[in-house]
Order: C-alpha cells, then sequence, then structure tokens
C-alpha cells in the first residue's frame, strides 16, 4: 500500500478498482480460486462474524433485507411462507405464548382505536397491573378468571361507540386514560355492551 493513512488509502483504492489492470485482476482464474479457498479459513469466517456484528454489518444486513423484500422474488416467496400451513400453525401457537397474547391484544388495540376515533393515553403493562391487583376477579360477577382461555377482557366505562358518535358531531376525538377502562369477564363485558352503567 502506498499509503499509511487511512483516508488517502481509501482515495487510492477507489481510484485502483477503477483500473483496467484490477478488473483484468478481478476476473482472473487465480482470484477465484484464492477467493474458494479463503472462504474455507477458520480466519474468514472470523472477519465475517466480526464485520457483522458491527454497525456498519447490521446496516448492510437490513439494506439487503430490505432490497431482497421490495423485489419481485421476495414478495412472491413472502405471500407463499404467509399462507403456508406450517406458518399459519405457528402462529396459533405463537398467539398462545404470553408475549404473543401481549402483542396481538397490543395490535387489535391499536386497530380499533384508529378506527373508532379515540385516543388510548394507557400502555397494556396498565392494564395488566389492573387485572392483577383485583387479583383477576370480575368486578360485577366476583368470578376468578386466572385461566388462559377464561380471562378478563378490556372493557371501556364510556363505551367506543358512543365516542365515535361524538367525535362525529364535535371532531374532539375522546382521550381514554387506565381510569376510564376497567376489567371484566367476557359474559359481563357482552352483558354490558354500549350502556354507560352496568
Amino acid at each position: 500500500m502506498p499509503y499509511k493513512d487511512p483516508i488517502k488509502r481509501k482515495e487510492y483504492l477507489k481510484k485502483y478498482r477503477k483500473t483496467k489492470k484490477y478488473k483484468i485482476y478481478e476476473n482472473s482464474k487465480y482470484r477465484k480460486n484464492y477467493l474458494k479457498l479463503y472462504r474455507k479459513t477458520e480466519k474468514y469466517r472470523l472477519s465475517k462474524k466480526k464485520y457483522y456484528n458491527s454497525i456498519n454489518g447490521k446496516i448492510h444486513i437490513n439494506n439487503a433485507k430490505r432490497k431482497y423484500n421490495n423485489s419481485i422474488k421476495g414478495k412472491e416467496y413472502r405471500k407463499k411462507y404467509e399462507q403456508s400451513p406450517k406458518r399459519i400453525l405457528y402462529i396459533k401457537k405463537w398467539k398462545l405464548t404470553n408475549k404473543g397474547r401481549f402483542l396481538d391484544f397490543k395490535k387489535r388495540l391499536r386497530r380499533r382505536a384508529a378506527k373508532n376515533n379515540i385516543i388510548e393515553s394507557y400502555t397494556i403493562k396498565d392494564f395488566y397491573d389492573k387485572v392483577n391487583n383485583i387479583n383477576n376477579i370480575c368486578p360485577y360477577c366476583k368470578n376468578k378468571f386466572d385461566n388462559a382461555k377464561h380471562k378478563l377482557s378490556l372493557d371501556h366505562i364510556f363505551p367506543i361507540s358512543k365516542a365515535n358518535k361524538e367525535f362525529k358531531l364535535t371532531g374532539i376525538k375522546r382521550v381514554y386514560t387506565i381510569d376510564n377502562v376497567q376489567p371484566l369477564c367476557l359474559s359481563c363485558n357482552a352483558k354490558k355492551q354500549d350502556k354507560l352503567i352496568f
């Protein structure tokens, strides 16, 4: 290398890679055979691992993933994968886990809030804390629900349907805090419907 300074070295390499001499060397059999052998070595494996764990390596991986996902081949593969029985079965199992239930619940709340023009200023963690504070007991029927299949659901004290009608009249979105929601069992929640007092 003619330069010890890394900035000058980079500039030199940029110029050199555009030359005819480098292109001949790049396409030579010697170069291709050397790379094949080098990629099998432990030194190459460790240097690759080190690079992909670095910030630049992570950016490189993300860019490559984004490029592939936006390509026709990537979109076709994703469509096939999403509809495959193996993927559907995996999602069903994942939704039964604590993390899966939590994220699915979060997704449904976000979609419902956007659809009904409301603002929810509490987190799902706040709601689960409220459930734990009442020991998984429904405040109306006084039954305990701590099973994964029979659990307490989220109920808005001021019904969402009324909040949506209110938005259409006034143009102001109703803000729901943790005090404006309550945990109810599924049957009590269904009986309450869109009533203010149950």
